[in-house]
């Protein structure tokens, strides 16, 4: 019961969210359909009318509103992080995975990404933690902290993140150190959940 409400708590702050970001884009189809109405009707059906518009411009942004939800949520979960090859930029080591992160959906644009483990030799306790808001074009600023070990904790930064359409229903983030966006592009990529795992044979046949 308490992770339902907390769904719908996010799904309430995403909608509360693009209100703030396009207000003025619904202000303005308000407008508009204001207008239109108040030429082609009579007076006394001006007031229906608007209500109308309204019920119909609350119906559009209800609706973008769980598409953006449902394409948040599907982004939870654990995911393995990967480099590219360092000779050869185009190939991506997915045999080599070098941490495991979990990432969680926060409500409205923002999600949070916690390295849960590393893999890498010499440097098994170097775990961070961060929050980044995610734009409608799929990009974001992630702000992170050293979670491990102590004498880390102060050191903070930041990644450019992106997230592009999914393809072959595999979801991968990308996060680039601004400093050397060449030479260290790390992806995660997410591995699926117990559910999915068993409805992808079945969808195969």
């Amino acid at each position: 019961m308490k992770n339902k409400w907390v769904k719908y708590k996010k799904f309430f702050d995403l909608f509360v969210k693009n209100i703030e970001v396009k207000i003025y884009f619904y202000v303005s189809v308000l407008l508009f359909s204001i207008l239109c109405t108040s030429l082609v009707t009579q007076a006394k059906d001006l007031i229906i009318n608007l209500i109308a518009s309204f019920i119909s411009l609350l119906v559009l942004l209800l609706a973008e509103t769980l598409r953006k939800f449902n394409r948040f949520m599907k982004l939870e979960g654990t995911y393995n992080g990967v480099l590219y090859d360092l000779k050869n930029k185009k190939i991506l080591k997915t045999d080599n995975v070098i941490g495991e992160y979990v990432l969680q959906y926060e409500g409205g644009y923002m999600i949070s990404i916690k390295k849960v483990k590393c893999l890498e030799n010499n440097w098994e306790n170097l775990l961070w933690e961060g929050e980044a808001e995610i734009s409608d074009s799929n990009i974001g600023t992630l702000y992170w902290r050293y979670s491990s070990p102590e004498e880390f904790k102060d050191n903070v930064g930041y990644k450019k993140i992106i997230i592009p359409k999914n393809k072959d229903n595999i979801i991968k983030i990308y996060l680039f150190d601004k400093s050397s966006l060449e030479g260290h592009r790390e992806v995660l990529i997410k591995q699926p959940t117990p559910n999915e795992q068993q409805i992808q044979p079945s969808s195969r046949k």
